[in-house]
């Protein structure tokens, strides 16, 4: 599968092979805390993520069995617990601010078929 993804501020397109994926419950449970060598992590297999022990926001997408963004968190603040809507079988964590352009024209908005 491959999954294209452009986000703001760099407005680069990023490859979804390029895109660390939390496989193990640990990988999974630490997420992007204390990662600032990591910009964005999927998470397979997840309809719920917590923001504990972040010291910043980040953006969460929740993306369905096909890769389509059902649900956007922008901004998430730290220590909150964020559930998908119903159909979530994935999450996306990505940097604050990287699911909307400067202009306001979201990005990765729901509904949006993420492999195209």
């Amino acid at each position: 599968m491959r999954l294209s993804l452009s986000f703001y501020p760099a407005m680069k397109t990023h490859d979804y092979r390029h895109v660390p994926v939390a496989r193990t419950f640990f990988q999974r449970l630490i997420g992007l805390m204390g990662r600032r060598d990591r910009l964005f992590l999927f998470i397979p297999r997840c309809s719920a993520v917590h923001t504990w022990f972040m010291r910043s926001p980040i953006d969460i997408a929740f993306l369905d069995e096909k890769s389509v963004v059902l649900w956007v968190e922008h901004e998430a603040r730290p220590w909150r617990v964020f559930s998908g809507p119903e159909g979530t079988r994935s999450v996306l964590e990505l940097p604050p601010g990287s699911t909307v352009s400067p202009a306001d024209a979201i990005q990765i908005q729901s509904g949006r078929d993420l492999r195209d």
